[in-house]
């Protein structure tokens, strides 16, 4: 919670510098049928993010249904990737070490059939 809070002051901090230094930059916008003029910099800025982050939303959600689709037509849900699960090195030094135990135990067999003579 206080984290949130000395972000949240950070960076209303940063943003007052960056207005400070952009109150004489100004520029003219033109949105096709009206041209404003003499708009400063930092608003023209901190509209164009906030209309880019609305523009996004839609793509996140798309996604999303997406992905739930693909869930529901192969009956089962998707796993995430996890390093318990994941079938690289570590499931291969599981599987040797399953074959070393098991050559173990035919190698003592043997032994055990050469000793007494008779096998088990």
């Amino acid at each position: 919670m206080v984290v949130r809070l000395l972000c949240t002051i950070a960076t209303l901090v940063i943003l007052a510098f960056f207005v400070g230094y952009n109150l004489d930059n100004k520029c003219d916008v033109n949105l096709l049928v009206h041209t404003f003029k003499d708009v400063h910099i930092f608003i023209t800025i901190i509209i164009s993010f906030a209309a880019g982050s609305l523009f996004t939303l839609p793509v996140i959600f798309i996604h999303k249904s997406k992905k739930n689709k693909k869930e529901d037509e192969s009956g089962q849900k998707q796993k995430k990737f996890s390093f318990k699960k994941n079938k690289g090195l570590l499931a291969k030094a599981e599987v040797a070490a399953e074959e070393i135990k098991s050559e173990d135990k035919t190698i003592s067999s043997e032994n055990s059939e050469s000793e007494t003579g008779n096998p088990v």
